[in-house]
């Protein structure tokens, strides 16, 4: 099942919808919210207080908890150990479900010109790709082609 935090309350009311949240058919085997950061203050209490009746009524025994969040952050100096914790802690208030830091993953953007040219084993000169991007051309280092932009 795949859905928001309204139509879930929504589930969990209306009596149309019970087959969907039967424990004898094997129960809610993965519980999916999206925009973590968006859930803190009064909204957050109630979403974590919807996922524990939800947790209730319809969890199997092995329910995986997942969240998600392009934008959650820490502290702005914060260390990536640390920033994981707190994003755990987090996650467990929200789940009511223990959380380790490496239970955590987190992207880094990653220019794919510079990736490319590591890859291949070869240093980038910035300038030279810089160059061959205003050209449309390609890099003097790899000769990979370089797009504009």
């Amino acid at each position: 099942m795949l859905t928001n935090y309204v139509m879930a309350e929504l589930l969990l009311v209306r009596p149309e919808d019970q087959r969907f949240l039967d424990k004898a058919g094997g129960g809610l085997r993965y519980l999916v919210f999206d925009e973590l950061h968006t859930y803190r203050g009064r909204q957050g209490a109630d979403v974590a207080m919807l996922i524990r009746r939800l947790k209730q009524r319809c969890a199997a025994p092995n329910l995986i908890h997942v969240g998600t969040s392009a934008t959650m952050v820490s502290s702005a100096g914060a260390s990536p150990a640390s920033r994981r914790a707190a994003v755990a802690e987090f996650a467990q208030r929200l789940f009511g479900h223990p959380f380790g830091a490496e239970s955590v993953i987190e992207e880094t953007l990653e220019n794919v010109h510079r990736r490319r040219c590591a890859y291949a084993g070869r240093a980038v000169c910035c300038r030279s790709s810089r160059v061959a991007a205003r050209r449309g051309g390609a890099c003097a280092a790899t000769g990979l082609r370089v797009g504009r932009g």
